[in-house]
């Protein structure tokens, strides 16, 4: 399933877990934001192609706004 743009994901407990999501578009920016709280987890993000845009790069905790570039090759992240 492909989500909407806007569209927010809940905690899926311990595991790994995929989302895909439309942002509408093959060139330019989104936002991305993560809540992490205190356990710590990974986030990647990969084009449909599986082309790196964004990494936490390791376990992290807490919160961040981010802007991801898209690299013009797909529409859904």
């Amino acid at each position: 399933m492909v989500a909407a743009c806007n569209a927010s994901s809940n905690s899926g407990g311990a595991g790994t877990y995929s989302y895909s999501y439309n942002v509408g578009g093959t060139q330019g920016n989104f936002s991305f934001r993560y809540e992490m709280y205190s356990v710590p987890d990974q986030a990647r993000i990969v084009d449909i192609a599986g082309n790196p845009l964004f990494d936490t790069g390791g376990l992290v905790s807490g919160s961040r706004n981010t802007t991801v570039a898209l690299q013009g090759e797909a529409n859904v992240v």
